[in-house]
């Protein structure tokens, strides 16, 4: 098995979800969501191979989910 990357922990699997319940029927959207609550279970290479996609854009996608909450959690 492959060892977690350092970017994924289980509040961001969390936020992950919250956030994907607010966003609907937004199919981008979802479908990043989805594979960063997956790599939270199953590892980013794994995933990625799932969802078609590189390690490195999906590293990206968590990448910039960390950041955008962030951002907005300063803002409130």
């Amino acid at each position: 098995m492959s060892r977690k990357s350092v970017l994924l922990s289980e509040g961001l699997s969390k936020e992950a979800k919250s956030e994907l319940k607010k966003f609907g029927a937004n199919a981008i959207v979802c479908r990043k969501l989805e594979a960063i609550i997956a790599a939270c279970s199953y590892g980013i290479t794994e995933v990625a191979k799932v969802f078609n996609v590189t390690h490195m854009t999906l590293r990206s996608w968590i990448r910039h989910f960390g950041i955008s909450k962030f951002v907005l959690k300063k803002e409130e």
